[in-house]
């Protein structure tokens, strides 16, 4: 379906009528790589178009999809649902993204105007865990980038300033039953280091941030970088920024394009 069309080709679909999705890229016939970018918890993809432009101008395609329950698909009872147990909306939010985010690279496979070889993803906050998953569900993914993302789920869910910030309930023991254990097994990516190598990833991350500390990702780089050439994994900790700082991150926009110039492309 197309929106606008003009020196920039912009289209907005609703895959299987369950997916919210923003299409972007140059106004020409060239096949071009794709990035998927995921925004974070609370937000929406009209939050992410800051990054069509500078990723359509370098060439690519870049698709913004509306996570689960977020976005066009909001769900009603979401604010009431993360004050009674948002441990149980994160994991659920989270996974059933990443899993449907096998319909946005079939989408993407199936255009005339994409390298269906180079399609790489990016997020940050939530955006970073749900690209962290997929990465191992979707061997499609040819290089990521992480912001302030995390792999081990079950820490920041111990240890992120969240419950405090929005008066969230807080009561784990309760909150993270059978079904809650059953998603941490299932998809927590410290529990898959070796599906990772080798697609390259970027990761960077706020040295002060309490919304998803620093240590939610730095053990697993640490353990995964040694099956890695150095030059196709990278970790940058950025010194006095916390989460909301970073996550104003269009400032991160030209070495993330980078990245993907380099891992994701022809």
């Amino acid at each position: 379906q197309l929106l606008v069309k003009g020196e920039y080709h912009i289209e907005k679909w609703r895959l299987q009528g369950e997916i919210p999705l923003i299409i972007w890229s140059k106004n020409n016939l060239k096949k071009k790589p794709a990035v998927i970018l995921h925004h974070g918890y609370t937000g929406s993809k009209e939050q992410l178009i800051g990054w069509a432009l500078p990723f359509a101008e370098a060439g690519f395609l870049i698709a913004l999809p509306d996570a689960y329950h977020h976005g066009e698909c909001r769900d009603p009872n979401f604010e009431a649902n993360n004050q009674e147990n948002f441990p149980k909306e994160l994991l659920i939010n989270v996974t059933t993204t990443a899993e449907k985010d096998k319909l946005v690279i079939d989408f993407l496979k199936k255009r005339e105007d994409v390298q269906k070889e180079n399609i790489g993803i990016a997020g940050g906050s939530m955006g970073g865990l749900i690209s962290l998953a997929a990465i191992v569900l979707h061997e499609e993914i040819r290089a990521a980038v992480i912001i302030a993302g995390a792999a081990e789920w079950e820490t920041l869910i111990e240890e992120t300033y969240l419950f405090d910030l929005f008066g969230w309930k807080k009561d784990l023991k309760n909150q993270i039953g059978e079904r809650e254990r059953e998603l941490l097994k299932k998809y927590e990516p410290i529990r898959y280091l070796d599906e990772y190598p080798p697609t390259p990833i970027l990761f960077f991350n706020g040295a002060e941030d309490k919304i998803v500390p620093v240590n939610c990702i730095e053990k697993f780089y640490e353990k995964i970088k040694p099956f890695y050439p150095s030059e196709k994994i990278k970790f940058k900790k950025l010194s006095g920024l916390n989460h909301f700082t970073l996550n104003s991150y269009e400032y991160l926009i030209p070495e993330t394009v980078d990245w993907f110039k380099k891992f994701c492309s022809y």
